[in-house]
């Protein structure tokens, strides 16, 4: 008797091992099943600085809600918002992108010279990529400084002037282009607009990091003048506003920031989802979001939408001024880095 019941003890533990197993399996299974379901369902968008408040607050609960609507499917989303430089060095190094709205098309350069993408693929999108307009202006306190009209006037003694360094902002970048633009389209000699440019580097007294940093900055009266986007002057009513008194140049230039596709290994389902998310961005509905955040929108047609834009002049753009290599490789590296940044005044504290 004893024999048998040793016998039959590891078929009997058997027998009710194998239910656990399963049900181990079965969890496991639906653990998984979950992850994969979540993952399917969230888009990881990076973005420069300059779109946070009309992405989180506009953009994406628009499309959350038009796919609730329409596919009855929750998305989510990760996000991560920085300066242009720090931006690209996030996507290539974390590769886990699959989405990216850039400050400009040198920004896209990076990323393909750093072999992230493999060719300048946003110009496959509408508009060449270009998600938006926003011309550079420049907002200053009429009570500590003399009239602005332009950007030479920003050499006056009493200016304290916040712009983003060229090397890690795209707001730094666009600003370096708008003056030394403006300066060329008024002297027809890139010798005495390098000049210029150095004069006004005298009224710098922060650099920030970023568009974001900057306005900060600006709204915590650590600089009487900043160099910015019209959308950061128009901008969120949710968010603190940029008081002042705007200059519009009469010759400055249009800001496009761009969409980027990055490449990655997804099943159908979250690929068909990037894929609408994507084509989504220039649909009337978040062209109309941008225009409300202080955007203009691609679509001439709905700016009349926002009354609040102000008149221009001329305007270029980054093509017009030489392109992303001159831009990139002359007049930021070899120009403002060697030549024009020792310039700026050195504040005691860079603080916030």
């Amino acid at each position: 008797m004893s024999k048998y019941n040793n016998e039959q003890a590891p078929q009997s533990m058997r027998i009710r091992v194998i239910p656990r197993f399963i049900l181990s399996f079965l969890i496991l299974s639906i653990l998984i099943s979950c992850d994969s379901t979540k993952s399917d369902n969230t888009i990881n968008l990076y973005c420069c600085s300059m779109m946070k408040d009309v992405v989180v607050e506009g953009i994406i609960p628009a499309f959350q809600e038009m796919q609730q609507a329409q596919n009855h499917r929750d998305v989510e989303f990760q996000t991560n918002f920085l300066g242009s430089v720090e931006l690209t060095c996030v996507i290539t190094t974390e590769q886990t992108a699959d989405l990216a709205i850039l400050a400009s098309e040198i920004d896209g350069a990076r990323l393909i010279n750093r072999g992230t993408i493999s060719e300048s693929s946003w110009l496959k999108s509408p508009h060449e990529g270009t998600i938006a307009h926003s011309p550079i202006v420049i907002l200053y306190n009429s009570t500590e400084i003399n009239k602005i009209s332009g950007f030479e006037d920003l050499s006056q003694p009493s200016v304290k002037l916040i712009h983003p360094c060229p090397l890690y902002s795209g707001l730094g970048q666009w600003g370096l282009m708008a003056s030394y633009g403006a300066f060329l389209s008024e002297t027809h000699d890139s010798d005495l607009a390098m000049e210029k440019l150095k004069t006004l580097w005298h009224s710098v007294s922060l650099k920030p990091a970023s568009a974001l940093l900057a306005r900060v900055q600006y709204t915590n009266q650590r600089g009487n003048a900043i160099i910015t986007y019209e959308s950061e002057v128009l901008g969120s009513s949710n968010r603190q506003v940029m008081e002042g008194t705007v200059c519009v140049p009469e010759n400055t230039i249009m800001c496009e920031p761009i969409v980027v596709r990055i490449p990655q290994e997804v099943n159908p389902p979250k690929e068909k989802l990037v894929q609408e998310f994507h084509e989504f961005l220039w649909s009337d509905r978040a062209q109309q979001i941008l225009v409300e955040y202080g955007f203009r929108s691609v679509a001439d047609r709905l700016n009349s939408e926002n009354s609040k834009f102000f008149n221009l002049g001329d305007t270029f753009t980054l093509d017009s001024l030489g392109g992303v290599k001159f831009v990139k490789c002359e007049l930021i590296e070899n120009k403002w880095q060697n030549q024009i940044r020792k310039y700026f005044k050195k504040p005691v504290a860079q603080s916030l």
